[in-house]
């Protein structure tokens, strides 16, 4: 027999640590072989108790009987919440805050780490309760990134808890643009033709010169025009994106 003590967390956690069971008298008898405790620190899931006490020393016992088990409250890791952008997400900004609560079921303080996989981190130490964020930037259109998460209790527990999590970068956002100028430095990116250029003009809402520190993206889908090694004129679906997040 196991008797979960999750709701009894409360008064467990400040002051009791021997749980009783008194069980009564039986139609035809009866034995207890078996007694203990389970804990569900994320809620009551069969087979997936967080903790488990040792068996009760009185068993085995016949009814009618009490029955008694010592379950010494631990200190507890910290506890991550539902990250923002959610886990797995797509079409997310090449720029953007990466946030998860973390807390402590204790109140203890406790150090962190946010770290994505494109090299950017965020940690703190003697923290509390409250979401911590990660600032990215610079990120590629249509990639997939990894974001570790570490929170550790090093006063209480000893213990930590970690989490990985994703999501992905929007396309690359193409719009009909006409194009007209020299280009430079054609290359492949994500299967579309990319440009630099110190002179092309482009037309899209307005006419402007092409600027240092921008790249020219052209989509193979759709396209209504000339280029060669170092010319191109026509519409075209394009994009202009900073070298940083291309």
């Amino acid at each position: 027999m196991c008797l979960d003590v999750t709701e009894f967390f409360g008064i467990w956690k400040t002051s009791v640590d021997d749980f009783y069971l008194k069980i009564g008298n039986a139609a035809h008898g009866g034995t207890i072989t078996s007694f203990q405790l389970e804990f569900y620190q994320y809620g009551y899931g069969p087979g997936y108790a967080t903790l488990i006490s040792n068996e009760s020393p009185d068993v085995p016992k016949n009814t009618p009987c009490d029955v008694a088990v010592h379950f010494l409250y631990p200190n507890l890791p910290p506890v991550l919440g539902a990250p923002s952008p959610v886990n797995g997400s797509a079409g997310q900004p090449t720029a953007l805050s990466w946030s998860i609560p973390i807390s402590d079921p204790d109140s203890d303080v406790f150090s962190w780490t946010i770290e994505c996989s494109n090299g950017q981190t965020n940690s703190g130490t003697n923290a509390t309760d409250d979401t911590k964020t990660l600032v990215v930037s610079g990120l590629a259109y249509s990639t997939l990134y990894k974001v570790w998460v570490n929170a550790t209790d090093p006063a209480g527990s000893g213990l930590y808890t970690r989490g990985c999590y994703t999501f992905t970068t929007a396309a690359i956002p193409f719009h009909k643009m006409f194009l007209a100028g020299f280009i430079t430095n054609k290359s492949d990116v994500r299967g579309n033709i990319s440009f630099n250029s110190a002179f092309l003009f482009v037309y899209s809402g307005g006419l402007r010169l092409l600027k240092s520190g921008e790249q020219l993206i052209i989509s193979n889908a759709t396209q209504n025009g000339f280029f060669g090694k170092r010319y191109i004129i026509g519409t075209f679906d394009a994009a202009i994106l900073s070298e940083a997040t291309c």
